[in-house]
């Protein structure tokens, strides 16, 4: 059962990760991915192969990290051209904020973000259909 959008997105604070958001980001990754290692959690986002901390986003509302996303480093190759993509993933709300509309205002944030830097291409894995489909509207 598909629920309605919200009529309003949150008033939702986009910003760069920081450091001291690790704790916040491996409980709520925890909570949101049902992962049972917070240590495993404080390592993805510390130490991951595919990218740094500089590519974590979080949003927040009142001050409270609520949600997070990773914009993956990538190329692509456009006509014989490279040009610098990202990948949108491991994007998690907290579970006493989903269905709000966080996670739609997120990706919207990262992608106005994205184009401000001139990434003209983002590709997304979405964890189910219909969550990719909230942003073609």
């Amino acid at each position: 059962m598909s629920r309605a959008r919200p009529s309003r997105l949150p008033a939702l604070r986009y910003r760069p990760a920081r450091r001291t958001d690790v704790e916040t980001l491996a409980d709520m990754g925890a909570r949101a991915y049902r992962v049972s290692s917070l240590e495993q959690r404080r390592e993805f986002y510390l130490d991951h192969p595919r990218f740094g901390p500089k590519d974590v986003r979080v949003g927040e509302l009142d001050g409270r990290v609520v949600a997070s996303l990773v914009l993956y480093p990538l190329h692509a190759f456009v006509r014989g051209e490279k040009l610098a993509v990202a990948g949108i993933g491991s994007v998690a709300v907290s579970p006493e904020e989903r269905r709000r509309g966080v996670g739609e205002a997120l990706m919207r944030a990262a992608l106005r973000e994205m184009r401000q830097q001139g990434r003209p291409f983002s590709m997304l894995y979405p964890f189910r259909e219909s969550y990719s489909s909230v942003l073609k509207g």
